[in-house]
């Protein structure tokens, strides 16, 4: 860039873009592949809102991608979670031999630093803070996917303040044969906690890494993360992704 020339006004130079969602993610297939099932999908909308979304089938492979992108048209056409969730339980449920599937569903607003969530029998997300506490969202399970054609799905808006890290998973991650669910939530808290000022993925990398379960079943993470400082003059997700299998 050259310099004015004498006399000439400066052109003000824009800050620099700062990403207004954080998103990194880890896939790891199961060793026996017939147990695998999960996928996952950021969607960016308008309004600085991203739906993170992330699921497990258990049954055909055709379910799974009929489903996740049915949950990519849905999210693109700015459904909220429930009703999201509703439609993706009516495919399931009219899909021969219905096979059963959950799903979480966040819709994440990075301007106004809140997201929105619904759960289909999915376990809970974790939300730990930029000052390295990890708590349990509390959202109200429905029923898997396919098991009710119509179903008042309930959310809850929970607050994302700066620094703050939004984990969904499956619950690959967390159970096995040694480890009950439950334990595995408490575990995934702590590794979040230790992992809060690392990048986000590595961050995803580590939590992976601290809850390596074996690979009995399909694992998935997804971390979406609000920077410590939003720029109004904000890009959009940073994503990088970490896929192994």
């Amino acid at each position: 860039m050259s310099c004015p020339r004498e006399g000439a006004a400066a052109t003000p130079l824009p800050p620099p873009v700062r990403p207004v969602l954080e998103v990194a993610w880890r896939f790891r297939t199961a060793r026996r592949s017939q147990l695998g099932g999960d996928w996952h999908d950021v969607v960016p909308l308008p309004g600085c809102r991203f739906a993170v979304i992330v699921g497990d089938v258990t049954g055909t492979a055709a379910l799974m991608t009929r489903l996740r992108g049915l949950a990519q048209t849905l999210a693109r056409r700015g459904l909220p979670p429930g009703e999201l969730l509703e439609r993706l339980s009516w495919e399931s449920v009219t899909d021969d031999g219905a096979a059963l599937a959950t799903c979480l569903c966040a819709l994440v607003d990075a301007s106004a630093q809140r997201a929105v969530i619904g759960s289909a029998g999915h376990p809970q997300p974790v939300l730990a803070l930029a000052n390295g506490q990890a708590v349990v969202v509390s959202v109200a399970l429905g029923p898997p996917l396919g098991l009710a054609s119509s179903w008042p799905w309930a959310t809850v808006t929970v607050g994302l303040p700066p620094g703050s890290t939004l984990a969904l998973y499956t619950d690959g991650l967390l159970a096995t044969r040694s480890r009950a669910l439950d334990q595995g939530i408490l575990d995934l808290c702590r590794a979040l906690s230790a992992t809060t000022a690392l990048p986000v993925q590595a961050a995803c990398d580590g939590v992976v890494s601290m809850l390596d379960a074996g690979r009995e079943d399909d694992t998935t993470l997804v971390l979406a993360r609000v920077p410590a400082t939003v720029s109004p003059f904000a890009g959009g997700p940073a994503m990088t992704s970490a896929c192994s299998r």
